[in-house]
């Protein structure tokens, strides 16, 4: 299985996962040129190494500007439908009314289903939008777990993500940089609140509960203003008994890339241009 985050943070979110036999996208939250290109320049996605000739499907996580905003040319350029919640779609529709949608079908949280060759299963979160979900996806032995914009980590949540071989987990803010900072207090209550958005602590918190199960890592939805990619990174280093995990920090704030090695592990941080960077998970 590869992984490719061409996009993460409150500016567009876009992963591109490719199985054996078959790849999606999870979200197309930039817009299509970005993600597909135009006639005469390379989007992400090709920039990157994607194979778009493989692609059956995006999985929509919910409807939030920044994980939909390309949705409906990324699905009608390369004639694939999008998978989510009923009540996701639905606000999805609402949203763009006067536009015809792209194909969708409805999906149900617990429920198994089939896409490009990957067996896929969607679990409920905790964010402030309809119906929201994160992803489990299975490619023989190989499983990735799914999870950014959600408040706080259940234990229906945690178990699901148990049996996760590897993880897109969101660590998307300080505490202290988000109390500190300049956000209106109606913004800051709202993101640091259980429908909100987890911070670096939390999602510590629960790598260190799975630490022993998952080899790879990866750190998603990093705020631009209330974090830093190496401070949510060493926050979650910290937290891993797993010597054998490589940690990685993917992030649109525009620092350098930097890698740090502490008791054998590997971590890393990906710049504004992580869609360079693959992570094959064996």
């Amino acid at each position: 299985m590869k992984v490719i985050v061409l996009a993460s943070g409150s500016t567009g979110n876009c992963i591109y996962v490719q199985g054996s036999s078959g790849a999606i996208f999870i979200d197309a939250g930039r817009s299509g040129k970005e993600i597909l290109g135009t006639k005469n320049e390379q989007g992400l996605a090709e920039r990157a190494g994607c194979k778009l000739d493989m692609i059956e499907g995006v999985l929509v996580t919910h409807e939030h500007t920044d994980h939909i905003r390309g949705l409906k040319p990324v699905c009608s350029r390369l004639n694939i439908p999008a998978y989510g919640t009923a009540g996701t779609l639905s606000s999805y529709k609402a949203k763009y009314s006067g536009t015809k949608p792209p194909k969708c079908t409805n999906i149900t949280c617990g429920e198994p289903f089939e896409v490009a060759g990957l067996s896929i299963e969607a679990f409920s979160v905790s964010h402030d939008a309809t119906d929201p979900c994160g992803y489990m996806i299975t490619d023989g032995d190989l499983r990735l777990g799914y999870c950014t914009d959600t408040g706080h980590i259940s234990s229906a949540m945690q178990e699901t993500l148990s049996h996760a071989d590897a993880l897109v987990l969101e660590s998307n803010h300080c505490p202290d940089m988000l109390k500190n900072g300049g956000y209106p207090p109606y913004l800051k209550k709202r993101i640091a609140s259980h429908r909100g958005h987890l911070s670096n602590p939390d999602a510590a918190e629960l790598l260190c509960a799975l630490a022993n199960n998952l080899h790879s890592v990866i750190l998603a939805h990093i705020s631009e203003e209330n974090n830093d990619p190496m401070l949510a990174l060493k926050t979650a280093d910290a937290s891993c008994i797993n010597d054998d995990l490589h940690l990685f920090a993917a992030s649109t704030i525009p620092t350098r890339s930097a890698c740090i090695r502490e008791s054998g592990r590997e971590c890393c941080v990906f710049n504004k241009e992580a869609w360079k960077y693959s992570i094959d998970l064996m």
